[in-house]
């Protein structure tokens, strides 16, 4: 080999050597400038999960869940043929969960009412009207509208302790 051919190789050599040096260096301020975005995510994060930030003007909190503890009426238990009458038998036991400005007093007043919406709209159901969720998730909606349209506003759900169809 030519003296140029190894001046020539040994610049090579050189550059290879100083590229894993840059290389270093770059990977080190990739990984600074990761961290201190990392960082700053973070504390930001905490800053206001704790509290820290305030609401936007305008904005209006977040509603406080309702802490008082629910007020349930348990219901007598239902048993009537399906299908007008001519049908499967149908057991029912339900709960009404009311809402909190109504007790179970107010509820056994109207008792009687009561039963006899539920029975009145149950007798008309046939056995396919109950079967699967969705089944069910009509029947609970129907009997709620019809239980707050004796007493307005008085339940918030109605709740199934007990179904039995044969």
């Amino acid at each position: 080999m030519s003296s140029v051919d190894d001046a020539a190789l040994a610049g090579m050599e050189g550059d290879a050597a100083a590229a894993p040096k840059g290389g270093k260096k770059k990977l080190l301020i990739i990984i600074a400038a990761a961290l201190l975005v990392l960082g700053g995510g973070g504390g930001f994060g905490a800053y206001m999960f704790l509290g820290g930030g305030e609401a936007p003007a305008g904005t209006e909190p977040a509603p406080v869940a309702d802490t008082t503890p629910p007020v349930f009426y348990e219901m007598p238990e239902i048993v009537i043929r399906l299908d007008g009458g001519q049908g499967s038998y149908l057991k029912l036991a339900t709960v009404l969960d009311l809402a909190h400005d109504h007790t179970p007093d107010e509820m056994k007043a109207i008792e009687p009412r009561l039963l006899d919406v539920m029975q009145t709209y149950l007798i008309d159901l046939k056995p396919d009207d109950i079967k699967g969720t969705a089944g069910m998730y009509r029947v609970r909606q129907e009997l709620l509208r019809r239980v707050n349209d004796l007493a307005p506003g008085s339940t918030k759900d109605i709740l199934f302790k007990t179904i039995i169809l044969q």
